[in-house]
């Protein structure tokens, strides 16, 4: 009886896929959100690893009002799923009516137990006649 092996480089296999999914982790941090969501559609394997909540946690949501209303749905799946902990609001500055606001307040409801950061961009402050701004966190345990 013959036994034939092959050398070691023969047997391994050049694709990235083969990569460890440490290493692809590590690559995939370097790529910006857009690319991120591309590259989700390669394979089951890279959808399946970036749609982890590691990947979405590490993400910060940059919205305004207009794009809020649009992926609504979207945004109120992914929060169910506690994917969200970070959203940035832009372009607050605009005269928004309750139709408007509606949406995000919709998902920030959906996200009481993942978000842990919340910021608005306003670039007309120094116009505004805000004197006072509170934020109350009502916690379930208190």
């Amino acid at each position: 009886l013959l036994c034939c092996s092959l050398p070691e480089e023969a047997t391994m296999s050049g694709s990235i896929v083969d990569l460890p999914t440490e290493v692809l982790d590590y690559i995939f941090d370097y790529l910006p959100f857009n690319d991120k969501k591309r590259v989700r559609l390669v394979c089951r394997q890279w959808y399946n690893q970036l749609s982890s909540p590691r990947f979405f946690k590490a993400t910060a949501l940059w919205l305004d009002l207009e794009r809020a209303q649009r992926l609504k749905d979207t945004l109120l799946c992914a929060a169910d799923q506690r994917k969200i902990q970070c959203i940035r609001l832009d372009d607050m500055t605009r005269t928004a009516s309750e139709e408007d606001i509606l949406p995000m307040m919709q998902v920030f409801e959906a996200c009481r137990f993942s978000l842990v950061k919340l910021s608005f961009l306003c670039s007309e402050v120094a116009q505004c006649p805000l004197q006072q701004l509170t934020v109350e966190c009502m916690n379930s345990g208190e």
